[in-house]
């Protein structure tokens, strides 16, 4: 479904990937573990065109869409949670997940905001709740449930589990596997919680310095201890 090739992504002048490359195939759910500054938060963005400039090769389902803007890569099924959420503090619950219809296709019938939140045990009573008097874990759900509900084919999720208590990592994990079990969706998860990343996901990859040092199952993942050791311990 994505195929990333050899990509090189550059800010300005500063060159942050050097010749990545890695898949994402209907419904499978994929990880890519590194230390903060490893260029986890700036594939995505290279994926969904939000900021960087990019050369190599971004096909979605066989089509290259390496001159396709943002909103375009969003209306072909692409959806992104930043790192920074970007809630809407001012709104509620119900309205923040409601500016989904804004990135959806027309040929997709965008699910009812309070479809999404009953699905979602932790926000499922907090429709009517402000944004700004949500947890941390609330406001990061609130963010991923925005992305579901513009229903996506691949769900790009930066950083999901950063700052949050463990009972809520646990909660977020098991929601999140749930929403894409149930509407088929593919996730690319960008995460230094290996804990996190192993529940969510199928198949793993590790990132540093910008460059794709590791790829394969979690049991490769397993059967290979110095890659943790060498580019994942702090």
């Amino acid at each position: 479904m994505l195929d990333v090739a050899a990509i090189d992504a550059f800010y300005a002048e500063s060159h942050i990937l050097h010749q990545v490359s890695l898949t994402v195939a209907e419904r499978q759910r994929v990880a890519v573990l590194g230390r903060n500054g490893a260029g986890k938060s700036t594939l995505l963005k290279s994926i969904m065109n939000a900021g960087t400039t990019v050369r190599g090769g971004l096909s979605w389902r066989g089509a290259s869409i390496e001159k396709t803007k943002a909103h375009e890569r969003a209306r072909k099924g692409i959806a992104l949670v930043p790192e920074d959420r970007r809630i809407y503090t001012h709104m509620t619950v119900l309205e923040n997940i409601s500016f989904a219809r804004f990135g959806v296709s027309r040929r997709v019938a965008l699910k009812e905001a309070r479809d999404v939140i009953a699905s979602i045990p932790m926000l499922s009573t907090l429709g009517e709740r402000m944004g700004g008097e949500l947890s941390g874990g609330q406001q990061q759900m609130l963010a991923v449930a925005r992305g579901l509900a513009a229903k996506p084919s691949l769900l790009l999720l930066d950083e999901p589990t950063e700052g949050l208590a463990p009972v809520i990592v646990e909660q977020m994990a098991t929601d999140i596997l749930a929403r894409c079990e149930a509407e088929g969706i593919a996730l690319l998860l960008c995460e230094q919680n290996v804990w996190f990343a192993r529940k969510c996901t199928d198949h793993v990859y590790v990132i540093d310095t910008g460059r794709i040092v590791f790829g394969g199952s979690w049991g490769d993942f397993d059967g290979n201890p110095e890659i943790a050791d060498k580019y994942l311990a702090v």
